[in-house]
Parts: structure tokens; C-alpha cells; sequence
């Protein structure tokens, strides 16, 4: 009998030992998960993983509802570009894509004015505002007059330019020097931003015409970028 009872005694014993662990480890683990950051209910390490600052930013979001087609046709010494932008959006946005000069009969539209820059292998062609250079004391910021797109539509534009391709700043910091023809990448860039992020001024020309403009510093807070390669190998000119 006293046999029987002192294995019973043992047996209860090791569940009470088993039990005692499988506590210590429930709690373990346990603190292991709080101690962890969540952030909307998933560890931080797991967020690193699968989330890019991109994803996270509004223009990432901002960009799949303004979209940009852009292709290039070469034609003897010209390059005929083609774009469209189209608006998706709920309001109505406005392309920074009218480039102007100054010319000896007052101020000169002209579709065919970008802006090029090379950029290692790829040349860029650029219809949007370009900061002033923070070494450059300017009295007037150029700030291209606007496009506006309404909800759902889309506008296009040809541009025509010759080939080789030239470099242009609207600020004049590209001088002449030892000019060589090189073949490039070509990228089209146009600026844009959305129906209330500033202000849009109305300027009634003589000839009956309007014109969208808006202030260079807030354009320049504002302004979204959109780009995308048009063309493979294209002469262009560069110092």
C-alpha cells in the first residue's frame, strides 16, 4: 500500500513539474511578443520587409491616378515627340507645360520649347518648373504658365525638335565650350499638381486669349513629376 502511494505521490509530481513549464514558456513567449513594436497590428520587423518608404508616401498613390504616355519618332534630322496625360483624379489638375521666351515682340509660346539635360547616359526633356539654382541671385523665377485637365480627360501635345538634340537651361548656366555629339537615352519629364494646392491666377492676353500662371514658390512645394523613357539611342550634343 505504501508502495502504491508513493507512486502516485511521484506521478503528480511530474505533472505538476510539466505543468510549471509549459507555464514558464507560454509566458516567455508572451513577453517576447509585447516587447516587440506593432505598428496597425504587425511587428515592426515584418512592416521593414514588405514596406518601402515609396508605398508609403502620397505621391506614390497620387501617381497611378495621373498617368504619362510618351513615344519618340525620329524622321530624317527631327524627333517628334508625342504625350498625353491623363486624369484620373475627382478634380482637375494642372500640367506646368507651357515654356515661354521673351523675344523683341513681347512674350512667345512655343510647344516646341523644353527644357534638355543630360543626366549620365540619358538626356532629359523637361516641361516643368526648374529651380533657381541656390548659387544664382535671380529677380524673376521662371515658372511656365499651366495646363489645366479636367476630371476624367486627357490632353495631348507633338513636339518637334532637332536632332542632335541641344542643351537648354532656363537659366543659362550651360555655355558654350568643346561641344561632342553622343548617342543618348532619351526621357520625357512633365510637371503637374492637383486643383487647390495653390493658388491659379487668370491672365487675360490682347488678343482675346487666356492664360494660367501660378507663384513660383508654391509651385515649386507642389509640383509632382512624372517621366518615362520615350526613346533608345538619339544623337544629342552635350559639352
Amino acid at each position: 500500500m505504501m508502495n502504491r502511494n508513493f507512486f502516485t505521490g511521484a506521478w503528480w509530481g511530474c505533472l505538476i513539474i510539466v505543468g510549471c513549464l509549459l507555464a514558464a514558456c507560454t509566458v516567455a513567449a508572451t513577453e517576447e511578443l509585447t516587447d516587440t513594436p506593432v505598428e496597425n497590428g504587425t511587428p515592426t520587423a515584418q512592416m521593414e520587409q514588405t514596406m518601402t518608404v515609396e508605398d508609403m508616401t502620397p505621391k506614390a498613390t497620387m501617381g497611378t491616378a495621373v498617368t504619362l504616355q510618351a513615344e519618340a519618332q525620329r524622321q530624317a534630322n527631327t524627333l517628334v515627340v508625342t504625350y498625353r496625360v491623363t486624369n484620373s483624379l475627382d478634380k482637375t489638375i494642372y500640367l506646368v507645360n507651357r515654356l515661354f521666351q521673351w523675344t523683341a515682340n513681347g512674350l512667345s509660346l512655343d510647344p516646341n520649347l523644353i527644357y534638355a539635360n543630360r543626366e549620365g547616359e540619358t538626356v532629359q526633356l523637361v516641361k516643368a518648373l526648374l529651380p533657381v539654382p541656390d548659387d544664382l541671385d535671380v529677380e524673376s523665377p521662371i515658372v511656365p504658365f499651366l495646363t489645366a485637365v479636367p476630371p476624367g480627360e486627357t490632353f495631348s501635345e507633338i513636339i518637334t525638335l532637332p536632332l542632335p538634340l541641344m542643351p537648354l537651361d532656363p537659366y543659362g548656366q550651360l555655355l558654350p565650350g568643346d561641344w561632342v555629339t553622343n548617342e543618348s537615352f532619351v526621357q520625357f519629364v512633365v510637371g503637374w499638381f492637383k486643383d487647390g494646392d495653390t493658388a491659379v491666377s487668370v491672365q487675360s492676353q490682347s488678343d482675346g486669349s487666356t492664360l494660367l500662371s501660378a507663384e513660383y514658390g508654391e509651385v515649386r512645394q507642389v509640383q509632382n513629376l512624372l517621366q518615362t523613357t520615350i526613346s533608345g539611342q538619339i544623337p544629342t550634343t552635350i559639352q
